[in-house]
């Protein structure tokens, strides 16, 4: 089972799915290595040679996926949870990188408690990450194209009334449920920037310098909302509401 998903994700790369860019033979070389390597459980050839590929700028979750799973496999777990993360983004219905990612969260330290949010508010979120916001748009954009198409159609060929405000009207909801899911998770994610810890351990500063003292300390692989930045440092904010400064060497923004 093994050999056909690493045979399929070499097809995937010949087909130039990695961040809709032409892939070089070298590329899709190096992706067959390091998935013969991982197969291998030689983790931590298979791990720089999938970093190279990211690196090098190409972006899929099947790349992202892969080189989380060597990250967790040599207990690197700030950056497992930094690329399973990154997956998710691209395919949030992917059961395999969800069930991942809630594995890896296990190892970590950091217990955060975060307050439950107003139920109908908690539901929409659900609803809107359930989905890319890639795959919201494009069935956004296909709502419109059968909303249109309906409208010219009934005027063509003169439909009765009754069904065509029918088929209309339920287009026109889920044009405008899937344009909603679409502009706020769009919203969101440019009001809301965040963070993975990526170190074993970050010292949080009361201030965005070396001398501040030292409000608390956050380890590997936990999420960070980032609320400001300056030179060198990035202002967080924890879902429990804690805020502090840490180096920017110490993330990885998502």
């Amino acid at each position: 089972m093994k050999k056909i998903i690493y045979t399929l994700l070499v097809i995937i790369l010949t087909a130039n799915v990695l961040n809709g860019q032409g892939i070089s033979i070298s590329s899709e070389d190096l992706f067959a290595k390091a998935s013969l390597s991982y197969e291998k459980k030689r983790y931590s050839d298979a791990q720089v040679l999938y970093q190279q590929l990211v690196d090098a700028g190409y972006s899929s979750k099947e790349l992202f996926y892969n080189l989380a799973n060597t990250y967790f496999k040599t207990k690197k777990y700030g950056y497992a949870v930094f690329y399973y993360e990154k997956a998710v983004r691209l395919d949030p219905s992917d059961e395999d990188i969800a069930f991942n990612l809630q594995l890896t969260q296990l190892y970590l330290k950091d217990k955060i408690i975060t307050p439950p949010d107003f139920f109908i508010y908690d539901i929409s979120k659900k609803i809107m990450r359930s989905l890319s916001a890639n795959t919201w748009a494009i069935m956004s954009l296909f709502g419109w194209y059968v909303f249109v198409g309906l409208i010219l159609l009934g005027k063509i060929r003169r439909m009765q009334r009754r069904y065509v405000k029918i088929l209309i009207t339920t287009v026109g909801i889920y044009l405008l449920f899937c344009t909603i899911n679409f502009g706020a998770g769009m919203y969101l994610r440019a009001k809301t920037e965040e963070a993975i810890i990526l170190n074993a351990a970050a010292d949080v500063k009361s201030e965005p310098d070396n001398a501040g003292s030292i409000i608390f300390v956050l380890h590997e692989g936990t999420k960070v909302q980032i609320r400001s930045e300056k030179a060198d440092w990035f202002e967080i904010k924890l879902p429990d509401g804690k805020v502090g400064w840490l180096r920017k060497d110490d993330l990885g923004i998502l």
